[in-house]
């Protein structure tokens, strides 16, 4: 407590303490205060606290029973039930595997947070609801403790329904190649019967479940349970002669190869196809220029060129999984050269951009990929991330991201001569912009989605939008492209630097963004800036626009408790006393 507020504090109580009472009542609320957070691990004063329990349940039939027991050290109360929204009214109950807002304004379905039961993708009222109940859904990527919880639910299922800890690749959908029909329907049954999905959630309040289970994927994919199977791994003649053999009798079920080889799906693929090039068997390679597409493949169709290529089967049906043609590759990458705030490349190598392409709108009919489904044109970015990331291990750390693109994506693709091929500039390049010449520009967008009622950058219509901005004349000597681009990497800034989080959950809004975005633009002098500084202009939004900071909330265990009794203050003290002296 600083002096100041001592005094202030002192002034208010009056005369019921004496001076020499009150500084020693100061002092011991400074300890317990100090022991306080101690106990929570540093957890400052301004949070506010929320119970959770430490129960475990064995049997799914008595999960109502226990109110979310299998939650272990999960929410007992939230800090606040919402009042269900005008466009949630219809959510008026939960169906098995189906993704419902509970009618109360709460998060719980029998105990069970609803954004666990299913692999569902959450629309914005479900967000919306999560929010209101203290719980911020995280888009980062998982930490070492996050993956440590998934393992810890595995195990603890596992026992609880005698089920060998290998089973874990065929329960997440990593290791289902060769799963028939009947597997498949006695597996779904089973999971939902015994509610696998929340189980594998527990204490993940922050993830939803398709977020969890895309990480098992990864985390308990065949490839990744042997240490030494990683993409750069050098193949052996060996293994040579096992890939050749499992896909003279399997075709080209690359899951089921990876899984029998402990490698990733893509990587044999990939390594199958320099093989048999120039052999007339699978795809036609041509070792010599670096492992390009001849053109064909044996069934005369075109290929889709590199090594991302796919391989037809061998009785002439086309694998629609692998069989990508070079035109509808270029089609993708250009969209994501056009979309994302980075190149594709560097948001696949570099840590801190790889949240970038959690926005994109994989149904966007621009992509020009109507004959691929959004599930398909996401695995494929996927592939090509792994791909790039691949070749950046296997090159020299010297190595450009130019090389790396075109050791992915040969020239033959019509990628690089389209999307990042350097070319000559007839004319200078324009001045940069200013910090307020970037405000006005937003300000035109926010003005746009308050007319067109846009929640998510998404759904902004970029044709009407570009014309909004031309006929304003903010754009300048500069390409929409350009705009765009810079316009979601401040998206992408408020959200990694907490901005956003501290507007008022009312208030979290997309237009309220830009509004705030155009504020942070009229107050900064330059467009690089620190962090701290943004927040302090944040707060000064906040104060301007009448509103309140958000309440941080952090879950704490039922052992840590909000108050801390006298005796467990006593045996803290005699703890650290006991440190002191062994120390001397």
């Amino acid at each position: 407590m600083s002096f100041v507020a001592t005094a202030m504090a002192y002034r208010k109580v009056g005369a019921k303490y004496s001076k020499l009472e009150w500084q020693k009542k100061c002092g011991e609320e400074e300890e317990r205060q100090r022991i306080r957070a101690k106990v929570v691990d540093g957890v400052g004063d301004t949070y506010k606290f929320v119970e959770r329990r430490e129960l475990t349940v064995r049997d799914a039939e008595d999960l109502p029973m226990l109110s979310g027991g299998i939650y272990a050290a999960q929410l007992l109360k939230m800090s606040r039930e919402a009042e269900p929204m005008p466009d949630e009214l219809e959510d008026n109950g939960w169906a098995e595997g189906g993704l419902k807002l509970p009618p109360d304004g709460g998060i719980f379905h029998d105990g069970i947070p609803f954004h666990h039961f299913s692999l569902t993708a959450l629309k914005p009222k479900h967000i919306r609801r999560l929010k209101k109940n203290g719980i911020e859904l995280k888009q980062n990527a998982f930490s070492h403790a996050e993956d440590q919880q998934i393992r810890e639910n595995w195990l603890s299922f596992a026992e609880a329904h005698q089920l060998e800890e290998d089973e874990a690749p065929r329960m997440v959908s990593a290791a289902t190649a060769t799963e028939t029909r009947e597997a498949h329907r006695e597996r779904i049954r089973f999971i939902r019967s015994t509610l696998f999905r929340p189980w594998m959630c527990s204490r993940l309040l922050d993830r939803t479940a398709g977020q969890v289970f895309r990480r098992c994927y990864h985390i308990y994919r065949v490839s990744s349970l042997d240490n030494q199977a990683e993409m750069s791994r050098i193949w052996t003649s060996a293994e040579d002669v096992q890939l050749l053999e499992l896909y003279k009798q399997h075709g080209p079920k690359w899951e089921f190869i990876g899984n029998e080889m402990l490698r990733v799906r893509y990587d044999c693929r990939r390594r199958h196809a320099k093989l048999m090039g120039g052999e007339g068997e699978g795809e036609e390679m041509d070792i010599g220029k670096g492992g390009r597409r001849n053109g064909t493949n044996q069934n005369g169709t075109e290929g889709d060129g590199g090594t991302m290529a796919g391989t037809s089967k061998t009785d002439g049906t086309e694998d629609d999984d692998d069989q990508w043609s070079r035109t509808e590759i270029a089609r993708l990458y250009e969209y994501l050269c056009d979309h994302l705030p980075r190149m594709p490349v560097l948001v696949a190598l570099v840590p801190r951009y790889q949240n970038m392409d959690s926005e994109v709108n994989w149904a966007d009919p621009s992509m020009r990929l109507s004959g691929r489904s959004v599930a398909q044109r996401r695995e494929k970015w996927e592939q090509l991330k792994e791909a790039f990331r691949s070749a950046r291990d296997g090159c020299d750390q010297s190595a450009r991201v130019k090389h790396i693109l075109r050791t992915v994506l040969p020239e033959d693709t019509r990628i690089l001569a389209r999307a990042r091929v350097e070319r000559k500039r007839k004319t200078k390049a324009p001045p940069p912009l200013s910090p307020a010449d970037h405000a006005k520009w937003v300000d035109k967008m926010r003005e746009f989605c308050e007319e067109n009622s846009v929640e998510q950058p998404k759904d902004i219509d970029k044709t009407k939008l570009k014309q909004k901005l031309k006929s304003s004349g903010v754009l300048l000597n500069y390409s929409f492209r350009a705009i765009w681009r810079r316009f979601r990497m401040m998206l992408f800034v408020g959200r990694t630097a907490g901005l956003f989080k501290m507007l008022p959950i009312d208030e979290d809004k997309l237009v309220v963004h830009l509004r705030l975005l155009v504020f942070l633009l009229q107050q900064i002098q330059c467009m690089s800036v620190r962090k701290r500084t943004l927040r302090k202009y944040t707060r000064r939004f906040l104060r301007i626009s009448g509103w309140p900071r958000r309440e941080r909330v952090v879950l704490v265990d039922k052992a840590m408790p909000g108050d801390i009794s006298d005796e467990k203050m006593e045996q803290i003290r005699t703890e650290e006393q006991q440190k002191k002296v062994t120390f001397r």
